[in-house]
C-alpha cells in the first residue's frame, strides 16, 4: 500500500517513450533567425521570378496581338477583294454585249466609245483580259467548250476565243471560254 507521497515506479514503456521525446528534442534543429540580408535575397528572387513570369506574359500578349493584326488585316484584304471581284463579275455580261455591238460592221460609234470607257475603268481596276487566240491551253484560265483538228495549230493552242475571261491581282474573276486544237 502506497501513499501519495511515494513515488511509482516508471515503467519500460513509459522509460522509451521518454527517451524518444528526449531524442526527438535534441534532433530537432532549433529555428535560426534569418538575417536581414537572407531575406532581402529571398525577396528579390522572388521578384526577379515574378518579373520573369510577368515578361514572358507580356511577350505572349504582344505576339499574340501581333498575329492577330496581321490575320485580320489579310482577311479584310480578302474581303475587299472577293466583293470587289463579285462587283466586276457582275458588269462583264454588260461589256460582253458592247464588245458585241462593237464588232458589228454597222457599229454605232456610241457602242465603241462606251466599250472603250468599259475597258478603261477595268484596266484602273487592274482587270485583265484571259485567252486570247494563239495561247496555249491552260485549265486554270480557260475552259474548252470546243475542240477542233487544224494542223496549222499546235496542240493545246487556242483556236478561237467564244468569251474573254479576266483576272484582277492574280485572283481569276472568269475563265475564258474557247476553242482548243488538238
Amino acid at each position: 500500500m502506497s501513499t501519495d507521497n511515494e513515488k511509482q515506479p516508471i515503467t519500460a514503456e513509459e522509460e522509451v517513450q521518454n527517451t524518444e521525446t528526449a531524442a526527438s528534442a535534441e534532433k530537432e534543429p532549433k529555428p535560426k533567425k534569418e538575417s536581414k540580408k537572407d531575406k532581402k535575397n529571398a525577396e528579390i528572387e522572388k521578384l526577379a521570378l515574378q518579373l520573369s513570369e510577368l515578361d514572358d506574359k507580356y511577350k505572349r500578349v504582344l505576339a499574340e496581338y501581333d498575329n492577330y493584326r496581321k490575320r485580320t488585316a489579310k482577311e479584310r484584304e480578302s474581303v475587299f477583294g472577293d466583293g470587289k471581284a463579285s462587283a466586276i463579275s457582275a458588269f462583264l455580261p454588260l461589256i460582253d454585249n458592247l464588245g458585241r455591238g462593237a464588232a458589228q460592221e454597222n457599229a454605232d460609234e456610241g457602242v465603241k466609245m462606251m466599250l472603250k470607257q468599259a475597258n478603261e475603268i477595268l484596266e484602273k481596276m487592274r482587270v485583265k483580259t484571259v485567252g486570247e487566240k494563239g495561247e496555249t491551253f491552260d485549265p486554270n484560265f480557260h475552259n474548252a467548250v470546243l475542240h477542233v483538228d487544224d494542223e496549222s495549230l499546235g496542240e493545246n493552242e487556242i483556236a478561237e476565243v467564244l468569251m474573254c475571261g479576266y483576272t484582277m491581282d492574280d485572283r481569276l474573276i472568269r475563265p475564258a471560254v474557247v476553242k482548243v486544237a488538238n
